[in-house]
């Protein structure tokens, strides 16, 4: 799971959320899973309702590289150091990223993506 850290980075840089069943989030610093969704309001493990603005999404793996798929970029296993590559539409390496998890890799990968996007985008 991403780290708390680079959940609020995510969010801080404009990663939206639509929240489905089975998210995790973290509510309180502590990570929870999405039980049932309201427009507004989710309930949490163990059965906490609170606002979805109270919480921060932690994207799974799959959901990460959902995103970066969406903006035409692909992440692919970097060696000889353990990391993940980023490569633009065109097949150009971009930059690599290194963490103790797949999903902070590609995590930090997101947050690189939409920092640029930012930048391009002011």
């Amino acid at each position: 799971m991403v780290s708390l850290e680079l959940a609020k980075k995510l969010k801080d840089a404009g990663l939206t959320w639509s929240v489905t069943l089975y998210d995790f989030c973290y509510y309180q610093e502590r990570l929870c899973a999405i039980l049932f969704a309201f427009i507004d309001k989710v309930i949490i493990s163990p059965g906490f309702r609170v606002n979805t603005s109270e919480c921060v999404f932690a994207p799974r793996l799959d959901q990460l590289l959902a995103e970066i798929e969406r903006r035409n970029y692909e992440l692919q296993l970097h060696m000889p150091c353990p990391g993940l590559a980023l490569f633009d539409a065109d097949g150009d390496l971009l930059e690599t990223f290194a963490a103790e998890t797949p999903e902070d890799a590609a995590a930090q990968a997101l947050l690189y993506l939409l920092e640029r996007e930012k930048e391009a985008n002011p």
